[in-house]
């Protein structure tokens, strides 16, 4: 594309980039209002480039999309200091106002209204305003199904200020007046990325902007997710669309002002911890087990597609839309492959998963995994034709061993037929021992400071971040009980629930050797 066509794109699109250099507005939110050093100068800016032009600001995550979020409530919260205020600066100052803020109300705070936001992610924007000293007034107001009937929350709307609502509630109002359009001085929009043509967000967007002269109205999106707008075809300019904003803020972590803040008194030490044998091993079944996936999917499928080497290689398959890269190949003849070639894409998203599940999970819970897909498997009407494979059998074989063994006795001429006995081994996640490791020698080095300061220190923190709640639960009983009470409650949990189905036996006739085995080691 040449640079003439590229400014055309640009000019059209409203996308703004670091590759156009424009001046930075000077950003309203004052000190004031927020502690200093609390926001790092990326946030400060990027909360002038939104208040200045609505729009939808993409962040990568990790950045603070919500203490940005937290910023604009604030600001249109505070009367004396926030937005009301500069509005009343600039009228004396006879200057011209941003876009979509000259007519608003000055005798009452701006009705803003939040939505997108999740439970969580509504406790968390609370915990945030807490956190800078927000007073109570200021606070954003709740709109649940418990909030009363209509017109309580009539009454509520009408005394202006952020509310944070449901989609669901809030379109229920609009069509039956209970707050109208006019009314409403602007919305920010959590997870923008997620507006289409079908959603009730974008709905109650064109409502308000149908009955809203544009100019006096102002609509914020942000999001977290910038994979979110690359699938599909023009997935940009259709949410844009949806939000009715013209401008795209891009903030990756190699955005100037991003690189600037985080390379500043920044030490890095990266830990690189190697896998046990055993995970090895099963590392070595997945990928015997993909392979064998791909060879029978690139046989059923030569037909339709023509499959190149790096498209299903080892090194794409561990990628966590491995399977969707897959998917989006056949999508055009979807309807007329087999059913079989069908589960073989589900199959390789099981199996890509699995390399992610092996590091994040323990031993148990791991384990567990794979008897749920061999269940799954069994009860459907294609069953997974990896399972039947001796890599399978291997992948198995080798994660039980990460959690029990069978010994058997040693035959003596008194008792030549001994009874075998079950061995817990449960082996830990080598990650976890590292994170272990490392937080003891924090506390030593912190408890070798206080020795030698006369002063009473504060209190050192420390953020552990992981990926999802399943492993921030397993974690915190792994570090709060121990290795061996918290991996031998899993077990316990796993003997439980692995015996509930053998109960009705209670002579143990017809049992396996290994099911005796673990029925008894429940009840020890």
């Amino acid at each position: 594309m040449s640079d003439e066509e590229s400014s055309t794109f640009s000019e059209a699109s409203g996308v703004k980039t670091d590759t156009v250099e424009a001046e930075v507005p000077s950003n309203p939110c004052r000190n004031t209002m927020i502690p200093e050093g609390v926001l790092p100068s990326y946030l400060a800016t990027a909360f002038g480039e939104l208040y200045e032009e609505d729009g939808l600001m993409v962040m990568a995550k990790g950045l603070g999309w919500m203490s940005l979020l937290a910023s604009f409530v604030r600001f249109y919260g505070d009367v004396e200091q926030g937005h009301l205020a500069l509005l009343q600066e600039q009228d004396e100052d006879e200057q011209k106002l941003p876009s979509g803020h000259q007519t608003i109300s000055k005798t009452k705070p701006p009705l803003v209204l939040v939505l997108g936001l999740r439970d969580v992610e509504h406790d968390a924007l609370l915990s945030i305003l807490e956190s800078w000293g927000t007073p109570h007034h200021m606070m954003p107001k709740s709109i649940t199904n418990e909030s009363g009937q209509s017109k309580d929350r009539a009454i509520e709307y009408e005394k202006g200020g952020v509310f944070c609502v449901t989609s669901r509630i809030l379109i229920v109002d609009l069509l039956s007046n209970v707050i109208r359009s006019q009314d409403i001085d602007g919305f920010l929009i959590a997870h923008g990325d997620q507006v289409s043509s079908e959603s009730t967000e974008a709905f109650i967007l064109r409502i308000y902007t149908s009955q809203k002269r544009r100019d006096e109205a102002f609509i914020k999106a942000f999001s977290d997710s910038p994979e979110g707008l690359v699938s599909g075809f023009s997935k940009i300019d259709k949410t844009l669309k949806q939000l009715h904003v013209r401008n795209l803020y891009l903030y990756p972590r190699f955005h100037d002002a991003v690189t600037s803040e985080l390379e500043n008194g920044w030490d890095v030490e990266e830990l690189q911890q190697s896998l046990s044998p055993l995970m090895k091993e099963i590392q070595s079944s997945i990928v015997a087990a993909l392979q064998t996936c791909m060879k029978e999917l690139k046989s059923l499928t030569s037909a339709l597609v023509e499959w190149t080497g790096e498209e299903l290689s080892i090194e794409n398959c561990a990628m966590p839309n491995f399977h969707k890269s897959v998917k989006r190949q056949l999508e055009k003849e979807w309807h007329r492959l087999k059913p079989q070639t069908k589960q073989l894409v589900e199959d390789l998203r099981v199996l890509g998963s699995l390399f992610q599940k092996l590091i994040q999970d323990d031993c148990v819970r791991f384990w567990m995994i794979l008897n749920n897909i061999k269940s799954n498997s069994a009860g459907a009407r294609h069953p997974s034709m990896w399972l039947l494979t001796p890599s399978a059998e291997r992948l198995f074989k080798t994660a039980k061993a990460r959690i029990y063994k069978i010994e058997a006795g040693k035959p003596t001429a008194s008792v030549p037929k001994p009874v075998s006995r079950l061995v817990p081994v449960l082996e830990e996640n080598p990650k976890w021992r590292l994170l272990k490791t490392i937080l003891t020698e924090i506390k030593e080095k912190e408890e070798a400071k206080k020795k030698d300061q006369t002063a009473l220190a504060p209190p050192t923190t420390i953020l552990v971040m992981v990926k999802d709640s399943s492993t921030l639960r397993s974690l915190r009983q792994y570090l709060v009980e121990g290795r061996d009470r918290a991996l031998a409650n899993k077990f316990h949990d796993y003997l439980s629930h692995y015996n509930d189905r053998r109960r009705y036996i209670a002579d143990g006739k017809n049992m396996s050797e290994e099911s005796r085995l673990l029925y008894e080691e429940e009840s020890r």
